[in-house]
């Protein structure tokens, strides 16, 4: 939603990962801890590598969850100011 403001770490704005319909996870598998509606989205600052495991990475990832409906959602373009670098 326009509420939201993109995420950042360390003064950066963080990667979009990836969103998941969890209505469409609750199709396959009934049995997980979820909730059975909503929307989560998912980022990460990619300069902490793919783990982020030392504890100054701490906030590096950022989960939304939405609640139905999804009338507020829209597409955004990514910041301009989103770092290019690539880190495996």
């Amino acid at each position: 939603p326009d509420s939201v403001e993109w995420p950042q770490y360390n003064d950066e704005p963080m990667v979009f990962v990836a969103q998941i319909n969890l209505s469409e996870v609750t199709a396959v598998s009934s049995q997980h801890p979820l909730p059975r509606t909503g929307l989560l989205s998912f980022f990460f600052d990619q300069k902490q590598g793919v783990w982020g495991t030392r504890l100054e990475h701490k906030g590096g990832w950022k989960v939304f969850y939405f609640e139905e409906p999804f009338q507020e959602l829209k597409r955004r373009p990514f910041p301009k100011d989103l770092p290019n670098e690539k880190y495996a």
